[in-house]
């Protein structure tokens, strides 16, 4: 009867363990599908991009990458790789891109310090942010 018992304790810990397991591989594949990293909000760690040019994509109802670290005099360029609308807004209005349709850009030269935070005025989770040194 003992031996029993002890093959059900383990068999329980082996089921447990396996959806324990299961539970954290769903979790990684919906993060991963919702664009962790890509962050829609701005609130992803920042890329850092040398250089003078510097370009952000509108893909699945995101900014990729949505915050970004540039030099001042640099020109950014947004690309809608959507198959619809989107915009580019700075939230403190400094430019806005008017609608932007599939494959159409905008480009920004930012000659300015400081951070610039925008959005996309037709989606409302789409925002991002410019850190411009």
């Amino acid at each position: 009867m003992q031996a029993f018992r002890r093959k059900s304790v383990i068999s329980l810990r082996v089921a447990a363990t396996g959806i324990a397991l299961s539970l954290m591989l769903a979790l990684l594949l919906v993060t991963l599908s919702c664009g962790y990293g890509t962050s829609s909000d701005g609130d992803s760690g920042p890329i850092t991009v040398s250089g003078n040019q510097a370009a952000i994509s509108c893909k699945n109802t995101s900014f990729n990458p949505a915050n970004i670290v540039v030099n001042k005099g640099t020109t950014v360029t947004w690309t809608n790789d959507d198959s619809f609308d989107h915009t580019i807004v700075a939230d403190d209005k400094s430019f806005d891109s008017g609608n932007l349709s599939k494959g159409k850009s905008f480009s920004h030269e930012f000659d300015q310090v400081g951070t610039f935070s925008y959005h996309c005025s037709i989606h409302s989770s789409m925002k991002g942010k410019i850190t411009v040194q």
